[in-house]
């Protein structure tokens, strides 16, 4: 359920990314080693990944791949390894400096860069307990991207095809409001459909991308699938 253009897309990008850096200007040494909710990372290597996002080309991406011999999130770590002498002070200059820069990848397009500033602003904020917001309208389209096929993939996604899922507080549902609604909301012909289950966006993000929505601190019924 998203009629966004590109260019509103891309305004989404700069506008959340401005929010976010301009908080990683304030914290402190120790505010910058705490735990992000992205896997391993701190919150100091999360912003290490969001510099190589917006730099990086295809090309660089590619290489670190071959040399590594690894996948794209592997190649992801080893960047941000490569970057762990730089000082803070040095990769917010560097996040400043590119971010007015949009780079669509291949395949997935500019909805790949917009689903990852608006999920990484949750893994750094929440566990800093810092306040942030979301524009309501970077939601749908992030939430299509996170129920691709291929993202499903990549963030090993516990809840099932067949589950419907319904936005309570934007306009979007997995039967409609993805490019592949027709494997949503059924179950291959096997069984009954399950009931759909409603959550707030947020919520939906945090699922969808693999973590608990539980960290947001109020109850989900996508909790389940974390158990």
């Amino acid at each position: 359920m998203s009629a966004l253009a590109t260019a509103e897309i891309e305004s989404l990008v700069r506008s959340h990314r401005r929010q976010l850096y301009a908080l990683f200007e304030t914290l402190s040494p120790e505010q910058w080693l705490t735990q992000s909710l992205c896997g391993e990372w701190r919150v100091r290597d999360l912003a290490a990944h969001l510099v190589i996002a917006t730099e990086a080309s295809t090309a660089r991406v590619a290489k670190l791949m071959a040399r590594h011999r690894c996948g794209f999130d592997e190649a992801m770590t080893h960047g941000v390894a490569q970057m762990a002498d730089l000082s803070t002070v040095a990769v917010c200059e560097l996040l400043r400096s590119h971010q007015a820069r949009v780079v669509a990848p291949p395949v997935i397009g500019v909805r790949s860069p917009l689903m990852d500033i608006v999920v990484h602003t949750f893994d750094a904020c929440i566990p800093l307990g810092l306040p942030f917001e979301i524009d309501p309208t970077a939601y749908p389209d992030s939430l299509n991207f996170l129920n691709s096929s291929l993202m499903r993939r990549q963030f090993k996604c516990r809840i099932p095809n067949s589950q419907v899922l319904v936005a309570t507080d934007v306009e979007w549902n997995s039967r409609t409001g993805s490019s592949e609604a027709s494997s949503h909301g059924s179950s291959g012909g096997v069984g009954r459909a399950q009931p759909a289950l409603e959550a707030t966006a947020a919520q939906l993000l945090m699922a969808l991308s693999g973590r608990d929505p539980v960290v947001l601190g109020q109850p989900s019924p996508l909790s389940k699938f974390f158990v």
